[in-house]
């Protein structure tokens, strides 16, 4: 089976080579923690690769989410 990069190289070789085509990848996080942001990661990565991707978000608001994604190098205006 052909497996999806996640455009992260240390994580695909975590998780045995990639994603599975249409499947799900479960990211947990401690509550003060940014591993949130691997999954905003992911998702620029792989539109950049030519995917497409849905956020759903039920937190925080957009503005404050915008800035939160600063750091992983996502800007939620070119997506």
């Amino acid at each position: 089976m052909e497996l999806l990069s996640t455009g992260i190289r240390k994580l695909d070789r975590a998780i045995g080579g990639g994603l599975i085509p249409n499947g799900n990848l479960l990211i947990i996080h401690n509550t003060y923690s940014t591993g949130w942001t691997i999954a905003f990661e992911i998702m620029r990565n792989r539109l950049e690769m030519g995917d497409f991707g849905v956020v759903t978000n039920t937190v925080l608001p957009l503005s404050t989410l915008e800035i939160e994604l600063v750091p992983s190098g996502v800007n939620l205006r070119s997506l």
